[in-house]
């Protein structure tokens, strides 16, 4: 991939999330049923993965702001050290571009916007949105890419 992609790919993962949370802001209060497994409701994630942290108060949640500010950060620092050496950050893009695009939530929200909703017979993943695809996506890259490069 071109360096010149990496920015591209960026802006794309960080708009699609902006505008998939302003549609489900605007018409996702209720929840809405796409197909028996697929549904749509806007929560407020006010925690990390799986809203850990989430009802431990206000000071936890600062803190819990903070945590990911700063592993966004080193993570950051991390893949431009990679792409300055030549090698590909696509992972680190992707995860870069949700987890930013979570920061601006927390920052304009109080929480991540939460959305979409996996269900089957009873069982419920919890929820998520665009955001969280691409940055299991990029972890899955950068594991995957990791394992490789050892072979």
């Amino acid at each position: 991939m071109a360096s010149s992609w990496y920015p591209l790919l960026f802006t794309v993962i960080f708009v699609l999330d902006r505008l998939s949370k302003w549609w489900a802001l605007a018409h996702c209060t209720e929840e809405v049923y796409v197909i028996p497994c697929l549904s749509y409701q806007v929560t407020l994630n006010h925690g990390v993965s799986w809203s850990l942290f989430a009802h431990n108060g206000f000071w936890v949640t600062q803190c819990v702001g903070v945590i990911v500010v700063t592993v966004t950060s080193v993570l950051a620092a991390y893949a431009w050290q990679r792409f300055c050496e030549g090698k590909k950050v696509i992972g680190e893009t992707l995860i870069l571009a949700g987890a930013i695009s979570n920061i601006a939530d927390r920052l304009w929200y109080g929480g991540v916007i939460d959305f979409i909703i996996l269900s089957f017979h009873g069982y419920a993943w919890p929820t998520f949105n665009v955001a969280d695809i691409a940055i299991v996506a990029g972890v899955v890259l950068m594991v995957y890419c990791d394992v490789s490069s050892k072979d």
